[in-house]
């Protein structure tokens, strides 16, 4: 086995799955140029491959390198830069359904909630849960999709033993996604123990 096949074993794994494929093949490529270059001023192939794997960086140094290009600690860059938006129309449901019932109940505006109703009712079970569904589980998903988008891991080896680094990158977008996904599940929170206050209390028997 050569010392570029060595490498090539070594980052292999430590590489981002979503783009591992091709940073391997770029990599593969990048070490055969510098190869066959300190070849042409009359190198052995094997010094060739050391000089050009000292100048290239070791496995886990070029892995977080990839890391940091290719997006968050889950994400592809692809993925993170669309999370944003993903996570918008997650929550949109629930952001709706809770505007809704504001205007209905704190306002005295029911065209809103009236609307909603056309649309949902009569409701039957199918619909109606998948409906239930997407309000209470958007806004998580839209906040995890987010918060994992600005997550970066960083992964090295030194002496045996391996350490990683996970860090947060400020985005404005994300970072609204998250704030107002907190903001949507403390109010829905909110909203279902007001719902049912007496039941949790015990003051209402049958709920």
């Amino acid at each position: 086995m050569s010392r570029i096949d060595d490498y090539l074993r070594q980052i292999e794994p430590l590489l981002p799955r979503a783009a591992r494929r091709r940073l391997l093949a770029e990599i593969t490529g990048h070490l055969g140029d510098a190869t066959e270059a300190f070849k042409k001023r009359g190198l052995a192939t094997d010094e060739a491959e050391q000089r050009a794997l000292a100048d290239f960086g070791s496995p886990e140094l070029i892995a977080g390198r990839c890391h940091e290009s290719t997006g968050g600690l889950f994400m592809s860059s692809t993925l993170k830069r669309w999370s944003p938006a993903v996570g918008a129309v997650l929550m949109a449901p629930a952001v709706v359904f809770l505007f809704a019932n504001l205007l209905r109940y704190n306002l005295g505006q029911p065209w809103l909630h009236d609307a909603m109703s056309l649309v949902i009712e009569p409701r039957t079970a199918g619909p109606q849960a998948l409906l239930d569904a997407t309000i209470a589980l958007g806004p998580l998903l839209a906040l995890a999709t987010s918060a994992l988008s600005i997550l970066r891991l960083s992964i090295k080896r030194e002496e045996r033993r391996w350490s990683g680094t996970v860090t947060v990158e400020l985005s404005a977008p994300h970072l609204a996604v998250v704030l107002l996904g907190v903001a949507v599940i403390a109010t829905i929170a909110g909203y279902v123990i007001g719902e049912n206050l007496e039941c949790i209390a015990g003051v209402q028997a049958y709920c």
